[in-house]
């Protein structure tokens, strides 16, 4: 579980609910069930592929998810790195 400085648990929040339903598929009657019921793993790349989705931001449209824009940029680095290099 994530925690600040002083070795205590970060707060839960919640922001939206409905991409918590659609991500987790965990029904709760209310949020401490669902505190109970929820668990990640912080290296989970199921929390990398839904990340995109639960946080706003500017990036690739062309990507649905952090995952695949990850994939595309690293695979392209490595295939073309005198392109990388030129444009650096």
């Amino acid at each position: 579980m994530p925690t600040n400085n002083r070795g205590r648990i970060k707060r839960f929040a919640i922001k939206d609910c409905a991409p918590i339903a659609i991500a987790t598929v965990i029904r709760a009657q209310n949020f401490r069930k669902l505190i109970e019921r929820l668990s990640v793993h912080p290296g989970c790349i199921y929390y990398y592929l839904w990340r995109g989705l639960l946080r706003p931001k500017f990036t690739d449209p062309e990507y649905n998810n952090d995952f695949a824009a990850w994939a595309f940029h690293g695979l392209h680095i490595y295939r073309y790195p005198n392109l990388v290099r030129a444009c650096s």
